[in-house]
């Protein structure tokens, strides 16, 4: 009868390229992105230990056209099982793992009385919003003084359009006290230059905040480690959230 073949792991590899050990020595940001991955997913296959199994499959990530990580946080469970060597525990794992990220980065501006730049609100949500494959839209909520006050998520869209619910932004603005707020919305390609449903969009929603005493801030739109303001661009005036 033959034996089951074991999984490979990291201690196999030398001394100086096991994940755990560098960690313990150097701290975490001395690993590879590989070497972080097969940490969280802590097993290779019987071909391939941890390391080289995540080496493999973020190269082949990095022929999509984007940070291999960032293919792989926009990746379905369905999809990541679908990589050889990653089956369903392999996959949740790395979710998981994704998952905290994100939130972590989300909450890099605890919400409360913090006042708020064009450049803080942007990278406030870049990276909850850039790994997305849809367009997704969120508002932030700001009193007079730049505080953020509250944040509402709107939903997604398709890639050319994302839908807004003109009454949803302004219903939560009165019932969190807010005298002003800031649309975000993402560019799944990477490039925030607004597109003309983009323009329409924002004249739409500065007539509708004039109207009802709630003025829109600012248009952010997010693409990858970059971002597009409207008011930054000129295009709002003084009641606008400072640069």
């Amino acid at each position: 009868m033959n034996k089951e073949k074991k999984k490979l792991t990291t201690r196999e590899l030398p001394v100086s390229e096991r994940p755990y050990e560098i960690m313990e020595e150097k701290g975490a940001g001395a690993l590879t992105d590989a070497q972080l991955l097969a940490v969280i997913i802590r097993t290779g296959t019987t071909r391939e230990s941890s390391v080289t199994l995540c080496t493999r499959m973020l190269a082949e990530l990095d022929h999509f056209g984007q940070d291999p990580l960032i293919a792989l946080s926009q990746m379905s469970l369905t999809a990541m099982k679908s990589i050889d060597g990653i089956g369903r525990v392999k996959a949740l794992q790395i979710s998981a793992a994704l998952e905290i990220a994100r939130r972590i980065s989300s909450r890099s501006i605890a919400r409360g009385r913090i006042k708020v730049s064009t450049r803080q609100l942007a990278d406030l949500f870049m990276d909850r919003m850039r790994f997305s494959d849809r367009e997704s839209a969120w508002v932030a909520y700001i009193n007079a003084r730049n505080e953020l006050l509250d944040e509402q998520f709107l939903g997604y869209g398709t890639v050319a359009n994302v839908l807004v619910d003109f009454r949803q932004i302004f219903k939560k603005g009165f019932d969190c006290g807010a005298s002003r707020f800031v649309l975000l919305h993402s560019h799944p390609s990477g490039d925030p230059t607004p597109s003309i449903q983009d323009q329409y969009l924002t004249e739409e929603l500065m007539r509708a905040g004039e109207l009802l005493q709630m003025p829109m801030a600012d248009h952010i739109v997010i693409g990858d480690r970059t971002y597009y303001s409207f008011k930054e661009q000129g295009e709002f005036d003084e009641t606008g959230i400072s640069h």
